[in-house]
């Protein structure tokens, strides 16, 4: 929903742990005018276009949500972001392991994301291959002043990574004329699990009125596990095809709720003024995720379990830094703007192969019975980042920026496996497979656009990036399942792309903005690691070495409108979208992938948002998108079809709200609001079926304090986010499948001192 009442700069919140279902919001911060009506939603103020505006005047399908609106919702990451939102969709293994798709632009396969995530001005997605693939970090949400997520190619202001759209995350920036501080605290409970809780403070201090100031945030956050792991006393031999019976086995150790999830963050923004019209920024952002194990079930048997042969447990642990500095002049009639940025992250996951190598070595002579096998990945990855830009300010007919981006990323990755002196008298090696592999990637970008007011109603915008990339990467290798004997390997690939947009809106109507939108995306190509072709994991398939760059021509005609005296907004959009050369995965019966170009595709459908002020004290948000999107050519080699739908994408999603508040005291007021997301089926190794989540909250707030209780999950639904691959090598015979979490209840506080 948009924010329903003004809120004073000083009552910037922070953001609240609790509530993982999500509902339809809309709106920042910032407020562009209080409607002379009561009742009415507010306008808003977003930055999407790398200038300031309102949702409802920006002629691009956006959604946006306040820090103070998530607070309310108990919103706290971008998966209750993802699910009220329409157009979007995601699969996650965890924290900080989740990959998001925006209108179809299925992003399992390519070295390269299809949906740009930027904080402020950094652009923090993973632009190749590595242990996070094209994974998204996971960072916390407290004192965030909004999250805006852009539907569509956005490859002429964000750049190649964004040909379904883009996710931005708005930090609140230091104030430079007053102290704030706020605390937060939540503690639940979850079903089959135990004890959750997180701590979160601010504090915002001017150093010298009106000319420095720093912004100090920390939080510590801990989630409970839900998932038991079992080690049976004698791990259950697989019946052909089919696992054993592990549910019956007898239990020699059982370890309870392994997939206990930690936390720390700490944010640090300073901003200096030393004149007027200049601003000088710096910021530190850390942050530590630690989770104790995976949030997988094995299936079969199902249940929270996961089953071993071994005592091995599966930690995960990832470590990100982002320092920048963003400097900002404004002259006259224009405002330059430069932000630069150094990204530092690593990553460590380990898992027990005990029973997939069973299974992949289980004709040899002497391998019938398991043994101790345990892999590992590792990545450590840097990324310099600088954007240069100028726009224009001020009312004109003509609006225009430009700009220079350059970024330099380079990570190491390593995937380890211990020996196995079982294997050493078979293979002449106790080593299965050990490999690194270096990765560089250089980009240079020129872009500009601009928007021209032909008179009060009709706007045309034409915009365009040109993009220059230099891709490398090295591949070392040892073991005895290293392809074909192969040692070392090394791969490269260059070029230059064109991302082109036009758009055209009118606004003759009262309260009602029209507009059509053309504009391309694109993403480079990459190269295939090799795959087995002789040995005992021979796949007897042989992928291509490279595959080539993918593009997209996007169609697209929307209305944004205000009716019932400001009540009511619908916003609406239909899109058509043509992808060339479509890069996804191909998934390998001996358990190895590759990525190919599968041929083409077509996504079409829409996304419709309306927000009803029923009355003072009532509000309906109802969000509703739909994405039918299919391969339309393709070759048998890929084994994929025409007419198959893309991995991980749904074909609906929905969200509804209802909200009830009022006072109850000169200085209180009671809030209610009742929530359901629901997501349609999907598919990636394995299908994921439809799935919905019923939230609640009920608390009473006033302007010291938020008091809430809450409850996520309330019909304990078991939704399956992924189909987990291993780390090592998948068999047929287990799949994991990755899952929400069960009922939870719980209350938090807000307090502003």
């Amino acid at each position: 929903m948009e924010n329903r009442r003004p809120v004073a700069d000083w009552f910037r919140r922070c953001m609240c742990h609790g509530l993982p279902g999500v509902f339809a919001l809309s709106g920042t911060a910032a407020i562009a005018e209080t409607p002379a009506n009561p009742d009415a939603l507010q306008e808003i103020v977003v930055t999407a276009e790398k200038r300031e505006g309102t949702v409802q005047n920006t002629p691009m399908s956006i959604s946006a949500y306040s820090g103070a609106e998530l607070l309310e919702a108990g919103i706290v990451d971008l998966e209750q972001v993802a699910r009220q939102t329409p157009g979007i969709a995601f699969e996650t293994t965890g924290p900080s392991r989740t990959q998001f798709s925006i209108r179809g632009m299925s992003s399992n396969g390519g070295a390269a994301p299809t949906v740009g995530f930027y904080l402020d001005d950094t652009p923090i997605t993973p632009p190749i291959d590595s242990t996070q693939g094209k994974n998204f970090i996971d960072p916390d949400l407290y004192d965030l002043s909004r999250v805006e997520v852009l539907r569509g190619p956005q490859g002429t202001l964000y750049g190649a990574s964004s040909m379904g759209g883009t996710i931005r995350l708005i930090t609140n920036q230091p104030v430079l004329d007053r102290v704030e501080a706020s605390a937060h605290a939540t503690t639940s409970g979850t079903e089959d699990g135990g004890l959750n809780y997180s701590f979160s403070g601010l504090l915002n201090v001017p150093l010298i009125n009106d000319v420095l100031a720093v912004r100090l945030i920390a939080t510590e956050k801990h989630y409970d596990g839900y998932i038991d792991r079992i080690v049976p006393t004698a791990f259950p031999l697989p019946v052909g095809d089919t696992r054993g019976d592990v549910a019956a086995a007898p239990v020699a150790i059982r370890h309870d709720d392994v997939n206990n999830e930690d936390t720390q963050n700490v944010r640090v923004l300073v901003t200096l003024a030393p004149f007027a019209g200049l601003t000088i920024t710096p910021s530190l952002y850390y942050q530590d995720v630690a989770q104790s194990g995976e949030n997988s079930i094995d299936d079969p048997p199902g249940g929270l379990v996961q089953y071993q042969p071994f005592d091995q447990p599966e930690p995960f642990h990832d470590r990100f830094a982002i320092t920048s500095l963003v400097v900002k002049y404004q002259l006259d009639n224009a405002l330059i703007t430069s932000s630069t940025a150094y990204t530092q992250r690593a990553t460590h996951q380990s898992e027990s192969e005990s029973e997939p190598y069973l299974v992949l070595f289980s004709q040899p002579a002497g391998l019938n019975a398991y043994v101790p096998a345990y892999a590992t990945e590792t990545q450590q990855s840097k990324q310099l980042t600088e954007e240069a830009r100028i726009s224009s300010s001020g009312d004109q007919p003509l609006e225009w920026i430009g700009g220079v981006f350059f970024s330099r990323f380079n990570d190491t990755y390593f995937s380890g496996n211990q020996p196995i002196p079982a294997y050493g008298a078979l293979y002449g090696d106790p080593l299965p497979l050990n490999y690194t592999e270096p990765d560089k990637l250089r980009q240079v970008a020129v872009f500009g656009e601009a928007s021209y007011a032909f008179d009060n109603h009709v706007k045309a915008t034409l915009g365009l990036r040109y993009l220059d990339y230099t891709d490398s990467y090295s591949l070392y290798q040892e073991g005895f399942l290293a392809p074909s004997g192969l040692a070392s390997a090394n791969g490269s690939a260059s070029g230059n792309k064109v991302t082109p947009k036009i758009s055209v809106d009118y606004t003759g109507f009262s309260n009602l903005l029209l507009y059509a939108t053309a504009a391309s995306g694109t993403r480079p190509g990459s190269a295939n690691l090799p795959i087995p072709e002789t040995g005992p994991l021979a796949c007897g398939a042989t992928p291509p070495a490279t595959y080539r760059s993918d593009s997209i021509w996007s169609y697209e005609i929307g209305e944004k409108a205000r009716v019932a005296d400001g009540r009511v907004t619908v916003n609406g959009s239909l899109f058509y979208i043509n992808w060339q050369d479509v890069q996804q995965q191909v998934y390998l019966a001996c358990g190895y992938n590759y990525t190919d170009n599968l041929g083409t595709a077509v996504s079409k459908g829409g996304e419709l948002e309306l927000r009803a002020q029923l009355s003072s004290a009532v509000a309906f948000d109802q969000d509703v998108g739909y994405t039918h999107a299919v391969l339309t050519q393709t070759s048998a080699a890929t084994g994929a079809v025409v007419g198959q739908q893309l991995q991980n994408v749904p074909k609906y999603t929905l969200s509804s709200s209802l909200e009830f508040k009022q006072p109850i005291t000169s200085v209180l007021s009671l809030s209610a609001r009742l929530t359901n997301s629901y997501i349609s089926e999907s598919f990636d190794r394995a299908v994921k079926p439809a799935y919905d989540l019923l939230s609640t909250r009920l608390g009473v707030h006033n302007q010291r304090y938020d008091l809430f209780l809450f409850g996520d999950n309330l019909t304990n639904r078991v939704a399956i986010l992924a189909n987990s691959t291993s780390l090592a090598v998948n068999i047929p015979e287990l799949n994991r499948e990755v899952i929400n979490r069960p009922r939870t209840i719980g209350i938090d506080l807000d307090y502003r001192f």
